[in-house]
C-alpha cells in the first residue's frame, strides 16, 4: 500500500456516498468458497449468488436511524432464493457500521482518509482488528468484466510466511458500496497440499447503477 507516516491524502468530500443507504437498494453478489484439506489433498469448491436488499429502516433503542437488510442466497443461478440471514447497517458523517449475529463492527470510518486506521471491531469485547483505508477515489480494476471509476480499499488482515496466508480486504465504490470482499486462511507445511478456507465475494449486479 505504501502507506508512510507523513504522507497523507486530501480527505475525500465523497463521506458516506461509499456507503449508500437507500429503500429498496438491491446489490446481488457472485460468492465462490474453497475448502482446502491438506490430509485429503483436495479442494471443495461451492458458488452461489447472494442477494442484500434494504428493506425498512427504523429507530432503535438509543433513538437512532437504523436500517435493516435481508440476505438470501441462490445456487440456482437466481432462479430461486432462500432467506439466510438479516444484518442492521448504520450510516452517519462518522462511520458505517454494520451488525450480523449481534457482532457490531465499523466497516468504514469517515471522513475517508488515505491510510486512515481505526478499530473494526471496537464495539465488541475483542482483540483489535485495525482496518487500513488505501487507495482512496482512485479506479478499481475490472471485477467481473466492470470497471469503477472511484473505489476505496480496506486491508484487514495481511500476514504471509511461509506456512501461513491470512489475507483479508474489501473494497467499495463510489455510490455503490461493497464491490469486493477477499478472505483467506490457509496453512502450508513443507511437502504438503495447503490446509484452510479461501472466500470471495464480487459484485453481481445492483439497482443503484
Amino acid at each position: 500500500m505504501g502507506c508512510k507516516a507523513l504522507e497523507e491524502k486530501p480527505i475525500s468530500l465523497a463521506v458516506t456516498h461509499y456507503y449508500p443507504l437507500e429503500i429498496c437498494k438491491k446489490s446481488s453478489y457472485m460468492v465462490t468458497e474453497y475448502s482446502h484439506e491438506a490430509f485429503r489433498e483436495k479442494t471443495d469448491t461451492t458458488t452461489y449468488l447472494q442477494k442484500e436488499i434494504l428493506e425498512d429502516t427504523f429507530t432503535d433503542i438509543y433513538s437512532s436511524l437504523v436500517n435493516k437488510i435481508a440476505i438470501s442466497v441462490s445456487k440456482e443461478s437466481g432462479k430461486n432464493w432462500i432467506f439466510d440471514s438479516n444484518s442492521i447497517l448504520e450510516n452517519d458523517d462518522n462511520s458505517a457500521v454494520r451488525t450480523k449475529n449481534n457482532a457490531r463492527k465499523i466497516v468504514l470510518s469517515f471522513p475517508l482518509r488515505e491510510c486512515k486506521t481505526w478499530d473494526v471491531i471496537v464495539f465488541n469485547n475483542q482483540d483489535v482488528k485495525t482496518a487500513i483505508e488505501y487507495n482512496l477515489d482512485k479506479s478499481a480494476s475490472a471485477v467481473l468484466g466492470r470497471q469503477y471509476a472511484k473505489s476505496v480499499w480496506l486491508d484487514l488482515c495481511t500476514q504471509i510466511d511461509p506456512i501461513l496466508t491470512n489475507v483479508e480486504n474489501e473494497g467499495y465504490e463510489n455510490l455503490t458500496g461493497l464491490i469486493e470482499r477477499r478472505y483467506s486462511y490457509m496453512e502450508t507445511q513443507p511437502g504438503k497440499n495447503k490446509n484452510g478456507i479461501e472466500y470471495v465475494k464480487t459484485i453481481y449486479e445492483t439497482n443503484l447503477d
